[in-house]
């Protein structure tokens, strides 16, 4: 049976260099390629990969949920997230999402072939070291009554650097974002704590003991 596994990054040398690490992953594979997101969202779309292997930081994706959304075309298609950092919101996110795995570029070639061969039986691969450290997050220090528990990692990450004065553009240059993926992520802040602007907002955080 053909393994059919979508590889995903807008580098060639990156996905060239990926493919001696895919082969154990069965004897009849198959490999797509995509260099920016538009075409990773066609090829899932049309080809229904078994396993799809994401670049977090490639031309076209807005944000890591466009990521899980893919999984409208292809439900049991495995997504595993390929970044060259290791944000603890991102990480969070992939697993709130249900994605599979999430893989730093920085492990080893065996240590990449052995989460995929996880990923591929059936379990999930995330960084636990991220995962147990989000059980710290400032989401989970703040009291019980605060309203900002409700927000998600990436949203107070943000709401923190509003309250230190930094503008959109530079948020979204910190964690690695567009700038429109913060104007969203912002909007669903207000809405959430029941603001109409930036100044409510940052008002209400250190009324509420937020701090940069």
């Amino acid at each position: 049976m053909t393994v059919l596994v979508l590889l995903a990054d807008d580098h060639a040398m990156v996905r060239d260099g990926l493919k001696p690490f895919l082969a154990p992953l069965a004897p009849d594979l198959k490999i797509l390629e995509a260099g920016d997101f538009p075409a990773v969202q066609d090829a899932v779309s049309r080809s229904k990969p078994d396993l799809a292997i994401i670049d977090l930081k490639m031309p076209g994706l807005g944000s890591i949920d466009d990521i899980g959304a893919l999984k409208r075309h292809a439900p049991n298609m495995k997504l595993v997230v390929l970044s060259g950092s290791v944000d603890r919101a991102d990480v969070v996110r992939a697993y709130e999402l249900g994605l599979a795995g999430y893989l730093p570029k920085s492990l080893a070639g065996a240590a990449i072939t052995h989460a995929l061969q996880l990923v591929m039986s059936g379990e999930k691969h995330f960084p636990s070291a991220i995962l147990m450290q989000a059980a710290e997050a400032p989401g989970s220090s703040l009291p019980s009554g605060s309203p900002f528990r409700v927000l998600s990692p990436r949203e107070l990450d943000i709401v923190l650097h509003l309250v230190g004065g930094a503008p959109n553009k530079e948020i979204a240059n910190r964690l690695g974002l567009t700038e429109i993926t913060v104007k969203a992520h912002l909007r669903s802040v207000f809405r959430k704590m029941g603001v109409n602007n930036r100044t409510q907002l940052v008002v209400l955080a250190i009324e509420h003991g937020l701090k940069a």
